[in-house]
Formats: structure tokens, sequence, C-alpha cells
């Protein structure tokens, strides 16, 4: 029998590649990357393709969704990939060019992808989206954040408009057995994160999480939590409390 495909998107390094690993133990994943190629040794558990493709482009989405459908049925998408500059400018300071990147690449390829991929979900009689925000997008401040006054408001906002957009499309497709889920992470031991020690002492556990502890909220959001749809899983260690 042909193992199910699952795209995971941002999977070259931190959160996506730990969840990619996780997954492939139950489908054929798909990787993807676009600046930043995964090491060597990180392509040895890849099952299923690895695909270098801009996520902001629609003919780069659509191709991803074909490369992935080649591979067997289609039935889950991991949306990892962001992008999340360090530090980041006040708005007042902050240029169109740059605000317009981050929502591209953050909020629009979540359109752009979750698009491309329903049809064939549908065709396969439902599936499984879990879409990766932040605690950002609940309180407007990412900890990774930088110069004080400067709260990545482009990176929060684009955050928190996958926390909209997952709701939104969960009831449109509820009914067609498709679930849509979001993990929102809070302070991860990724490259994203910088000042490790001052982070730490503002996260209620004392500690940062792992991309690991991230990766097993996906993996139940995606394929255990069967009666869940348009819901935000928080792993924060406590920095937003719902």
């Amino acid at each position: 029998m042909t193992r199910p495909v699952l795209i995971v998107t941002g999977s070259a390094t931190g959160i996506g590649l730990a969840a990619a690993r996780l997954l492939s133990s139950r489908y054929l994943v798909v990787t993807t990357w676009n600046r930043t190629p995964p090491a060597q040794a990180d392509l040895d558990f890849i099952n299923g393709a690895s695909v270098q493709c801009d996520l902001s482009r629609e003919e780069d989405c659509a191709r991803l969704v074909q490369e992935a459908c080649r591979l067997g049925p289609l039935r889950g998408l991991v949306h990892s990939a962001a992008v999340n500059p360090t530090p980041a400018p006040s708005v007042t300071e902050m240029s169109l060019e740059f605000w317009n990147r981050i929502l591209t690449n953050n909020l629009t390829s979540t359109f752009l992808l979750c698009r491309a991929v329903l049809p064939e979900l549908r065709k396969n009689g439902g599936g499984s989206i879990v879409l990766v925000s932040s605690t950002a997008g609940r309180n407007g401040f990412s900890l990774a954040g930088g110069q004080p006054g400067h709260a990545k408001t482009a990176y929060a906002t684009s955050k928190a408009g996958i926390i909209a957009f997952t709701r939104g499309l969960a009831r449109e497709v509820a009914g067609e057995n498709i679930r849509v889920n979001c993990v929102a992470p809070g302070p991860i031991d990724t490259r994203m994160l910088p000042n490790r020690e001052a982070t730490e002492k503002r996260v209620p556990m004392g500690r940062i999480g792992t991309p690991e502890e991230c990766a097993k909220a996906i993996s139940f959001m995606l394929d255990e939590a069967t009666f869940t749809t348009g819901c935000t899983f928080d792993v924060c260690g406590g920095q937003y409390m719902n």
C-alpha cells in the first residue's frame, strides 16, 4: 500500500526539519527549502523528495504540489516556512519594501500554498493542514525582537494573519473531511532566536523550547486531534496563556 504524501515546508532547519523527521515514519515527506539548502546529513531521513521553491510565487506552489502528487496521494500539509529578520525596524522606520517582504513570505505564501493543496486533498477524500504561526501573532510582540520599542510589528501581523486564516479556511472546508489547525510556538531553540539568556528569563517555564517539542504538537494536530479544526495550539512555555 502506498504511503500517504505530506508536504512540510521550511524543512531545511529548525521546526520544519524536526517535523519532517518525526512525520517521515508515517508519510512520504516532501520537504522544501529556498535560500538555505539542507545539510547533507539532514537529507538522509527524506523518504519522499526535497524541492527548492519560493512559496511566495504561485507557480512554485503549483510545482511543489505537482512534485508531491507524483509520489502518491497527497493527504497533508505542514507549512512552517517563514522569514523573521532580527533586528527589525519600528513602524516609523519601516520601509514599504520591508513590510511587503514579511507579509508576502509569511502570509501570502500561506494562502497560495493552501489554495494549491486543497484540490488534491478533496480528490483524495480529505486530509489535514497544520500552519505554523507564533505567539507574536497572539500578543503582537516577538521575544526574538531586538531593540526596545522594536516590536517586530510586521512579523507579528503576518503571524496573526495566519491564525485568522486558519479559522476562516477551517470553516470553509470543515464539511469536506479537511481539518485546518495552527501551532503557535513561543521562544524555540532555532537560528531565529537571538538573546537566549535574556529570553529564557521572560518565559514562565524558565527555558527555551525545542524544535522537537513543536514537532510533537504539529504531529498531534495533524493526525490525532481528529475532532479539532480551526484551533491554535500554543507551544510557548506559558508565554501566552489562553
